[in-house]
């Protein structure tokens, strides 16, 4: 019975350490979603500039340049 008192006693140590960690891993984990979602984001109207040059001819970027 002793070993499985300290068993539980380990297992619930090692689950405080986990349930520590997991806000940073929630931090980090949608930062960098957010970081890839907006280079998708951008990749995605860099594709359409290009292909709206290449079907028309036109650069819509021009007036900026």
């Amino acid at each position: 019975m002793d070993d499985c008192q300290a068993q539980i006693s380990d297992l619930q140590e090692r689950v405080a350490i986990l349930k520590a960690r997991i806000p940073l891993w929630i931090d980090v984990s949608s930062i960098a979603i957010t970081l890839l979602l907006l280079w998708l984001a951008l990749s995605q109207i860099s594709i359409f500039f290009h292909g709206w040059s290449f079907f028309t001819g036109q650069d819509l970027l021009a007036r900026w340049r």
